[in-house]
């Protein structure tokens, strides 16, 4: 019998998809051409994402997108999108699942769970407070690497101690 996908980790340096055992299906780095990636998750997530282009404003870069689910599981990439050091990509989710596949940090926690509980499940972990469109959100970095051009890595964002998303792949700071 082949393992099927169970699993989506975002992690600071690319996605993994695992099994229901736990076991790496494979692997993919921010580094990989973006239509790579996007191409595995439709085969992961079963069906094709739902493109877009959004266009540059305050505090918003231009990128393309590809989305699965609402809210779900986006792919960003585009020349004017500031990644680290070489990506191509970052991901990020609202949703807990697409479809029957589950979205993760590398320590198992999702949107719905306990900031606090990743906080101690994830020794690396930092911590800080962000005002976001009137919200104070909490954010949780984890996967970090200092660079000449900045800290990034991937991170979960909370409110009122429950996980509303993860991200990977991103600058961990800026003025926005």
């Amino acid at each position: 019998m082949t393992a099927v996908p169970a699993t989506v980790v975002i992690g600071g340096n690319g996605l993994t998809i695992r099994a229901e055992d736990g076991s790496v299906l494979q692997e993919m780095s921010f580094t990989e051409d973006p239509a790579t990636a996007i191409n595995m998750l439709g085969e992961v997530f079963d069906d094709a994402p739902t493109p877009a282009e959004t266009a540059a404003g305050e505090c918003v870069h231009a990128e393309s997108t590809a989305t699965w689910g609402d809210d779900g599981f986006v792919i960003a990439y585009g020349p004017e999108l500031p990644l680290p050091e070489d990506f191509q990509y970052h991901a990020s989710t609202r949703a807990a699942t697409v479809g029957e596949i589950a979205i993760e940090t590398p320590t198992g926690f999702t949107v719905g769970d306990s900031l606090d509980d990743l906080v101690r499940a994830t020794p690396e972990a930092e911590i800080e407070a962000t005002e976001f469109e009137g919200v104070l959100y909490e954010l949780v970095h984890y996967e970090i690497e200092d660079t000449p051009t900045g800290q990034w890595g991937a991170f979960a964002w909370a409110e009122d101690d429950i996980i509303h998303g993860l991200a990977g792949g991103y600058f961990l700071g800026g003025d926005c």
